[in-house]
This record gives C-alpha cells, structure tokens and sequence, in this order.
C-alpha cells in the first residue's frame, strides 16, 4: 500500500512540473546581426532577428534606447505584425548619428518590443535585445550582437581607460591580428598568460599567444617586442577566443 501512495505521490508531483517547464520557455528570441557598415556617413542599418517557439504577433510597437543625438528614422509600424514559429524573422531599422565627434569607444545600444500567443492572449512577453556599435579608424561602422561582442578575438577597452582616446586614422592592413588559432588548448599553464598588443588609435587591444617563461627572462620594459604592454606579460587576460 505505501508503496501505491508513494507511486501516486511521484505521478502527481510530475503531473504538477509540467506546467512550469512549459511556462519557461520564452515566446521569442532576438538578437541584432553583426555585420560591418563601409561607411561613416550619419546613417546606418542595422538589423534584428527574432526567432519565436510559438506563433505570436506584436502586441506593441519597438522602443529603443539610443546614444544621446542618435535617433532611429525608419520605425515600421510593427503592432499586430505576426511571426511564424521558428521563422526566423528579420527586421532593419535604419539609425541616425552626429558625423562629427565619433565616439572613441563602442556604444551601446538597446530595444525591446512585446509579443503575444496567437492561441493564447494571457501568453504575453516583452523580449529585449542589445548591442554595440564601433566606429573603427579606417572609416568603417561595425555593428555588433552582444554576444560577438563578448566573444570577439579583442580585448575592448572601456571608457575608464587611461589611454590616448584622439581618433585617428589607421590602415586596416596595418592593425594586426591575433596569432592565437581558433579551439586554441593549453598544453602548460604559462600558456593561459596571453599577452595583450595595443596599437594607438584604437579602442581595443589584440590577444596573442602567450610567451614563454624562458623568453620574457631576457626581456626589460625597455626593450619587449613592439606593442607588447609590460604588465600583460604576467596578468591573466584570458579573451573569449571565437571568430572575429
């Protein structure tokens, strides 16, 4: 007999959890798609995907929140916009910016919109993405989804940085890129010290292999390998190492 209880017990307690598994999953899903823009001219594109579990609809218009003297000018009316499940679908959003005074640093950007159950009107959510947009030094605007952003091969410096924030034009082919290859695995523990190379200009550094022990015994801060910061021969700054 305790045992029928506690078989019922066990049934009940599953039946109960469905509920909530299901109430967990999100209606919808977006995030902005990285590319790179070849021009600085005050306008860009950029672009959202959205990708539902369900079918929904837009059951409000998007917000954003936008660097101060940036505005978004092409808002599509979105409301009562449906989407397919698994779509996905792709919105563009046309977005102005003061061509004088670039930004040093990335900024960020941000928006949100809410979507509804076509079958079910009490299923609402509000999905939000972010972003960051770079003004690079060879006249380019990257765009950027958060997550490639955090997982570019570039250790982006913040705003608190005391670096020279001048902007400055720099060859594309000059910049160096990282050595370090893609799946990289350490074989020793030394290797986990990449060391960091800062080129003036921009708002980022460049991860490299780390050197070996052996070899930074024969170096001084006056004569390291160009554009190799002394402090990063032995502080961890391990990167996110994913695709640029």
């Amino acid at each position: 007999m305790k045992k029928i209880f506690l078989l019922l017990a066990i049934l009940i307690a599953g039946f109960k959890s469905a509920p909530l598994k299901a109430s967990g999953t999100p209606l919808a899903k977006a995030e902005i798609i990285t590319k790179e823009s070849i021009n600085q001219n005050g306008i860009l594109e950029v672009q959202v995907r959205i990708k539902t579990t369900t079918d929904v609809f837009f059951a409000s218009e998007p917000s954003f929140i936008l660097p101060k003297g940036w505005a978004v000018k092409n808002i599509h009316k979105l409301k009562k916009t449906k989407c397919k499940k698994d779509g996905p679908v792709i919105f563009t959003f046309l977005i102005s910016y003061p061509k004088t005074n670039l930004p040093f640093f990335p900024q960020e950007i941000s928006g949100s919109i809410k979507v509804e159950s076509e079958t079910d009107s009490a299923s609402t959510e509000t999905i939000f993405v972010e972003g960051r947009i770079y003004f690079t030094p060879y006249k380019t605007v990257e765009v950027w989804s958060a997550a490639d952003f955090h997982n570019s091969k570039r250790v982006w410096l913040t705003e608190g940085s005391t670096i020279e924030t001048t902007r400055i034009y720099i060859p594309k082919s000059s910049i160096p890129k990282t050595n370090i290859p893609k799946n990289h695995t350490m074989q020793a523990l030394w290797e986990d010290d990449y060391t960091l190379k800062r080129v003036e200009g921009l708002a980022y550094s460049i991860p490299m292999l780390a050197i070996h022990p052996d070899s930074i015994a024969k170096y001084n801060n006056d004569d390291l390998p160009i554009g190799v910061e002394p402090d990063s021969l032995f502080e961890n700054t391990t990167p996110a190492l994913s695709p640029q």
